[in-house]
């Protein structure tokens, strides 16, 4: 078998001398300060993408898109569309 080197430097001799490493099981809980900064990064990301929309679309699409009235599962929906031209 052909040597290779990791570049990490290893002790030489048995491998037991290195340190073990624990996992943990479960994820450990956010702190206030996280919980922050991730709900910080979604308003901007949000606000983001409502600018972008703006640039693309009228006004009152945007006002339509978040209107919570049209947000949600639609009951009894149903449609029809006919496709005409060349």
């Amino acid at each position: 078998m052909e040597d290779f080197d990791t570049g990490f430097d290893t002790p030489s001799g048995d491998f037991d001398t290195f340190p073990s490493v624990t996992t943990q099981s479960k994820p450990q809980p956010k702190s206030p300060t996280q919980s922050k900064d991730f709900d910080k990064v979604i308003e901007e990301l949000q606000a983001s993408i409502i600018e972008e929309a703006r640039k693309i679309y009228p006004e009152k699409v945007i006002e339509r898109w978040l209107d919570q009235k049209n947000a949600g599962k639609m009951d009894n929906p149903d449609g029809f569309a006919r496709i005409t031209g060349p």
